[in-house]
């Protein structure tokens, strides 16, 4: 019923756009006035449209954002000759962490200051994770920080 209806309504506007031939009324064009011809070229009018379509289509750019994840170095320091292998590693990564805890006091004092001098000439940030533990990371390195502030003995949340 409801298709039928439709296409009763369709026959309806088509018929009455069939018989509708009626032309427009025309403008009156007043006779008095000078009239100058403009001339314009089609294939000019097209170049110049060809040619603004080519700018708009050079100004856009595909732009993707890539994250570049930091590069880390860790290390287990036993020996002296350890701190070398770090300062060859250094310029080629941003992020540090060494565990000294196998290391003498008096060696790290002595080592850690030439590692700390040359690390901070690379623009490197220093600072202790854990008591034996040492981070160095460049400033362009974004790092959170966390420090908890739950005390030993409170129960569980």
């Amino acid at each position: 019923m409801v298709i039928e209806d439709i296409k009763k309504d369709l026959k309806k506007i088509i018929k009455k756009i069939k018989s509708n031939k009626s032309l427009p009324k025309p403008i009156d064009v007043e006779e008095e006035g000078e009239y100058v011809p403009i001339e314009i070229q089609p294939s000019q009018e097209i170049e110049e449209v060809k040619e603004e379509e080519k700018e708009e289509e050079k100004v856009v750019e595909v732009v993707k954002e890539i994250k570049i994840y930091p590069k880390l170095f860790v290390a287990r320091i036993r020996h002296p000759i350890d701190f070398k292998v770090v300062k060859e590693k250094a310029p080629d990564v941003d992020v540090i962490i060494l565990n000294v805890e196998e290391l003498p006091e008096e060696i790290l004092n002595k080592e850690f200051v030439d590692l700390k001098n040359y690390l901070t000439t690379l623009k490197y940030n220093l600072g202790l994770i854990g008591e034996n533990i040492l981070l160095a990371f460049k400033e362009e390195v974004e790092l959170e920080r966390y420090v908890s502030q739950i005390k030993e003995d409170a129960e569980e949340v």
